[in-house]
């Protein structure tokens, strides 16, 4: 009896099925363009389908699209779809640019360096410029580089256009090197939470270097689904289906630079009843030290609150919030509560170890109007003035009741330290962790 070797057929599928792909995906979106002029519905904006590809930048799973993130939005998080492994981070640098920076693992591929060093890892930096933005008559247009330095294992230049047709995106690109050829794909928002995705992706794994192939066989379809869940503002979860063959998980983190990625909690409503007795019907002394009290049961310290019978000021210390802007406002609420209704202007100065830094100064009626969604925000940023102090300013201060904290304050605490180390000699990543112990004391105002 002989035993003959019996070479199994590739389930890879045929080039002739992958063009018939790609040119159903161009004629639909020939189509959809032939027909924009017709869709007053388009958003004509690129969320919600500024998501994370696999690798970090804006795209569906393998492929990029025309989306960018917006100036000073930022994103991080890791995918991964075996054997590739992606730790990556994305930023929108100015209105049209987004750069994105990422870590590649290679998990079936040895690096060579030990077994402190682990798998193969390739650092790679990517960027794209919108260079259309989307318009009621034009799609927005996008072109990109993406790994354009250092050893380039996976490195694309393509252009990409995208159209949105709410609740549908749709991509349609052209690339060379790894992303060579067209691509294409559909993006689903079903849900606010909840988006599908479906795109061809020309890729072939089979003709990377040596030192990346990690699918030599190559993909068995050219054709991805996936799946985008976002539970809280900012999070993204994705799952979806690659390459014929492979499951693949992203989570990634999104928001923009100073704004909190979970919704702030609204302040607790006011403990005392609005009195808009005008000036010359009030008790100034009771006046200012309700305001006192108010401010200080709010959790601010170094509290003082005077008038000058025009305009009412409290200057304080932010001890209670992380946002210097929210204590700013619940201060200027609480003003609110209590000024006559001959009030010019309501002052907020924040005070650093007893000096004062910033004031923010209001008219009652445009802080009300506001406050009752009868000014927009962008008008009433108008209306505000903000400008740095160097001491008080008014001199004429009438029942004028100043701090009552005792001189002497201290406060101490334990700061966590974390120390990463990068490509360090005895493994690809390592960190340090530690506590740092740390104590303040105010001998006088200002020391």
């Amino acid at each position: 009896m002989t035993f003959q070797s019996i070479k199994t057929p590739s389930i890879r599928t045929p080039l002739k099925s992958s063009r018939q792909i790609c040119k159903l995906f161009l004629a639909l979106f020939v189509t959809l363009l032939s027909t924009v002029a017709y869709q007053p519905s388009a958003f004509c904006r690129d969320d919600p389908f500024d998501n994370s590809a696999n690798w970090g930048g804006t795209g569906l799973m393998e492929t990029p699209t025309a989306r960018v993130l917006q100036d000073g939005a930022i994103r991080f998080g890791a995918g991964q779809a075996l054997p590739f492994r992606w730790v990556s981070g994305s930023m929108g640098v100015f209105p049209g640019l987004e750069v994105t920076g990422r870590v590649t693992e290679i998990t079936n591929i040895p690096s060579g360096l030990g077994p402190g060093y682990g798998a193969n890892k390739d650092k790679a930096f990517a960027a794209k410029y919108q260079v259309i933005p989307e318009s009621k008559w034009l799609p927005a247009v996008a072109v990109g580089w993406d790994d354009f330095q250092g050893t380039q294992l996976f490195e694309s230049r393509y252009v990409a256009v995208n159209r949105q047709i709410f609740p549908f995106d749709f991509t349609l690109g052209y690339g060379n090197k790894r992303l060579d050829g067209l691509f294409g794909g559909i993006e689903l928002s079903a849900h606010p939470k909840l988006s599908l995705m479906a795109e061809y992706s020309p890729i072939s794994y089979e003709k990377d270097a040596s030192s990346a192939k990690g699918v030599p066989e190559g993909a068995n379809s050219p054709v991805n689904f996936g799946m985008r869940f976002k539970p809280y503002p900012g999070i993204h979860l994705g799952l979806s289906y690659q390459r014929g063959q492979e499951v693949g998980m992203m989570l990634h983190f999104q928001g923009g630079i100073g704004k909190p990625i979970l919704p702030r909690r609204a302040d607790p409503p006011p403990l005392a009843p609005v009195d808009r007795t005008p000036f010359q019907k009030r008790d100034m002394k009771q006046m200012v030290g309700q305001i006192h009290e108010a401010i200080h049961r709010a959790g601010f310290s170094g509290v003082s609150v005077y008038t000058d019978i025009e305009n009412l000021t409290a200057e304080f210390e932010n001890t209670m919030y992380l946002s210097d802007q929210k204590a700013v406002g619940r201060v200027l609420r609480i003003l609110l509560l209590h000024s006559p209704s001959d009030t010019k202007r309501l002052e907020a100065v924040i005070k650093r170890r007893g000096i004062p830094l910033l004031k923010v100064s209001v008219a009652p009626d445009h802080l009300e109007k506001y406050l009752f969604d009868e000014i927009p925000e962008d008008v009433f940023h108008k209306l505000v003035i903000v400008r740095t102090v160097g001491e008080t300013e008014n001199e004429d201060r009438i029942a004028a009741i100043e701090a009552d904290d005792p001189k002497l304050l201290y406060g101490w605490g334990i700061k966590p330290e974390f120390t990463p180390y990068l490509n360090d000699p005895s493994g690809f990543f390592k960190a340090r962790v530690g506590v740092q112990p740390w104590a303040t004391l105010n001998l006088w105002e200002g020391a």
